[in-house]
C-alpha cells in the first residue's frame, strides 16, 4: 500500500468513527432521554447542583455515582453492536485516582480514545447521558494523580475474573464507597 492508499484509508477510517460517534451519541441520548422521561413518572425530584471539582468541563454535568459501571457499560455497549473500534487499539478503559477541590482522593472511571478524548457518563439538566472531553482538560479538572488503563480485551478478563465492573485494584477500591465523586 502506498501512502495515497494509506492517507485514504485512513481518512475513511476517520470518517467511519465520526459516523459511528455520532449514530452511537445519538442512541445514547435517545435512551438517556427515555431513561429520564420514566424516572420522571416515578415522581423523583429532578437532579440540580453542580459537579464539584469538574468546573471545566462543566459546572452543570453531575457525576452519576456509578463511574465504574458506566464505563464498562459504554464499551459493552459497542461489544454488542459488535463495533470494530474495540478491536483497533484505539480504546482504553480507565481506573484512576483523582483529588476532589478539599484535597481528598476519589476513585474514577471513564474510557479514553486515541489519547485525545475522554468519554464519560454524567447527568446533565436531569438526563443522565455519555460525554466527551479533551484528555488534557479532564486530567487538570479532575486533578489525576494516578491511573491504570486496561484495554477492552482485558478489561473482559477482569470483570469476569471479579465478577464486577471494578475497580480492580487495591488502591483504587480502598477510595470507593465512601461518597467520592465518581
Amino acid at each position: 500500500m502506498d501512502a495515497m492508499d494509506e492517507q485514504e484509508s485512513k481518512a475513511q477510517d476517520e470518517a467511519e468513527l465520526q459516523s459511528f460517534a455520532e449514530a452511537e451519541y445519538e442512541t445514547r441520548r435517545a435512551e438517556a432521554i427515555a431513561e429520564a422521561a420514566d424516572e420522571a413518572t416515578n415522581d423523583e425530584a429532578p437532579v440540580s447542583g453542580e459537579m464539584a471539582g469538574m468546573p471545566g468541563i462543566s459546572n452543570m454535568i453531575l457525576p452519576t455515582g456509578s463511574c465504574f459501571d458506566d464505563a464498562l457499560d459504554f464499551l459493552e455497549g459497542l461489544a454488542k453492536e459488535h463495533n470494530p473500534i474495540l478491536r483497533t487499539g484505539r480504546l482504553l478503559l480507565v481506573h484512576a485516582i483523582c483529588l476532589a477541590p478539599d484535597g481528598h482522593e476519589y476513585s474514577h472511571a471513564w474510557v479514553e480514545q486515541d489519547e485525545k478524548f475522554v468519554i464519560f457518563r454524567g447527568i446533565w439538566l436531569g438526563v443522565k447521558n455519555y460525554f466527551a472531553a479533551s484528555i488534557d482538560e479532564y486530567y487538570r479538572d479532575a486533578k489525576v494523580k494516578d491511573t491504570t488503563k486496561y484495554t477492552p480485551q482485558q478489561a473482559c478478563i477482569e470483570n469476569h475474573n471479579s465478577g464486577n465492573y471494578g475497580p480492580w485494584v487495591e488502591r483504587y477500591k480502598k477510595l470507593c464507597g465512601k461518597g467520592e465523586i465518581s
